[in-house]
């Protein structure tokens, strides 16, 4: 999750709710985003609104990394 819109390699809208930590905060849209090293992406990222920090989940990278397993075997 990201608050920054300039992070988006591609971006679509989506709208909802997000809690996390001490807070909660609008969906705004959702798409993939370029790591910080520029050598990887993360798919299903979410853009929300105020977002001061962005935040990664383990859960996320691990299924993403489960699916690209199973696409190369």
């Amino acid at each position: 999750m990201t608050g920054d819109r300039r992070k988006f390699v591609s971006l679509s809208k989506k709208e909802g709710n997000v809690s996390f930590g001490s807070g909660s905060g609008r969906i705004v849209g959702k798409g993939i985003v370029t790591l910080i090293n520029g050598k990887g992406k993360a798919q299903d990222d979410l853009l929300v609104d105020g977002l001061k920090h962005n935040l990664l989940s383990v859960s996320q990278i691990c299924d993403q990394a489960r699916k690209a397993l199973k696409i190369v075997k």
